[in-house]
């Protein structure tokens, strides 16, 4: 009797030390599930904010061309890259408030954000590493490749997935010829979302 119940215990010892591998592999995998979710959450609030960002930096540099009546410039706005736009207003606005208050030495310097690759022409975009950013300068067009694209979807989109802006400037076009002339009044600058998507969470 004292084997069969030593034999017994035994079993259900392998049992539950299964039954626990089990447990800790089921949570394991719901843990990095989630973990990988909220990291698609930080990468959907990164695009947000850095859009948020450049939006700013073209609104600050044709604010500073209309005040400046540097109206042959605005033109110049449409289809342009915003991350180079955005880096001359900051620019701008550092050296007319402080330009006079410190040296050469001291001035800010202005670099590209790590995640821009700067501007290509008919890239590889299998080659490139996503959650980089670059400037499509066949189309004038800012592009985004998405990390996290299992929860990512664009309709039509090939792989792999992205994200395409583009610098659109509106106005009233005075002579009707379509195109923005210093005679014309400028209105707003947007960085306008050229491809419908969605995040699947």
């Amino acid at each position: 009797m004292r084997i069969f119940m030593d034999r017994i215990t035994r079993d259900l010892s392998r049992l539950e030390m299964a039954f626990a591998v089990i447990l800790i592999s089921g949570l394991i995998w719901v843990i990095f599930q989630r973990s990988v979710v909220l990291l698609a959450h930080a990468e959907r609030a990164y695009i947000q904010a850095t859009i948020a960002n450049l939006q700013r930096g073209l609104t600050m540099t044709m604010l500073e061309m209309i005040l400046t009546k540097n109206y042959e410039r605005i033109a110049s706005l449409d289809g342009a890259n915003p991350f180079e736009q955005a880096a001359s207003s900051l620019r701008t606005a550092f050296d007319t408030a402080y330009a006079s208050a410190v040296s050469a030495e001291e001035k800010i310097t202005y670099e590209a954000p790590e995640r821009y690759l700067g501007v290509l022409t008919d890239p590889d975009l299998t080659a490139l590493q996503k959650g980089r950013w670059y400037f499509d300068g066949d189309n004038q067009e800012l592009v985004y490749l998405v990390e996290y694209d299992r929860y990512f979807d664009a309709p039509g989109q090939p792989s792999p997935a992205s994200i395409r802006f583009k610098v659109r400037l509106q106005f009233q076009d005075i002579n009707g010829n379509g195109k923005f002339d210093p005679t014309d009044k400028p209105s707003t600058v947007t960085l306008k979302s050229l491809n419908e998507y969605k995040w699947l969470f």
